[in-house]
């Protein structure tokens, strides 16, 4: 096979590189804008590691787990975290909560969780964690719901089901 020459016969040599450079920054430009759409659709379009929704809107009450081989599972909320913790058994590494108040992230067995309050922040049955008992309680006082430690949350959402008012 011969290469075909894609330039009329009059364009000079120099005329021909300038073209093909125009070309090959024209091509990186593209490349860069293309990976740059990729990186932003990923980072909006997180979904949660048990139930899939989008994690967008969910700062202030996700679940953060960790397997023992290094690879990491984020969830929509406090609940899928508990819900996939007590999945994964000895798998589980590591798992943190937001804290509700405070927002920022606490280990979940040193969480104090409220489980089946009047303020839902995520979905039914609703499961918010708490860093300190005395923010918890507050809460519970004025949402009512259950207070737990996290292996009795995780019995909890074992055995709930939508409907069910426990």
């Amino acid at each position: 096979g011969s290469a075909v020459d894609i330039f009329p016969k009059n364009v000079s040599p120099v005329q021909r590189l300038q073209t093909m450079s125009v070309d090959f920054r024209s091509i990186g430009l593209a490349l860069l804008l293309l990976s740059a759409v990729v990186v932003v659709g990923a980072q909006s379009a997180q979904r949660c590691s048990l139930c899939g929704m989008n994690m967008a809107h969910m700062m202030h009450v996700r679940g953060y787990l960790a397997l023992d081989g290094g690879q990491t599972m984020n969830t929509c909320g406090v609940q899928c975290g508990v819900v996939l913790s007590g999945r994964l058994g000895e798998r589980l590494g590591a798992f943190e909560v937001t804290d509700f108040i405070g927002g920022r992230r606490i280990a979940a067995s040193d969480a104090h969780f409220l489980f089946n309050s009047s303020a839902k922040p995520g979905m039914s049955p609703g499961l918010i964690a708490f860093a300190d008992s005395t923010d918890a309680v507050k809460f519970q006082i004025g949402f009512g719901g259950e207070m737990m430690r996290l292996e009795a949350a995780r019995r909890r959402m074992k055995e709930w089901r939508p409907g069910s008012s426990r």
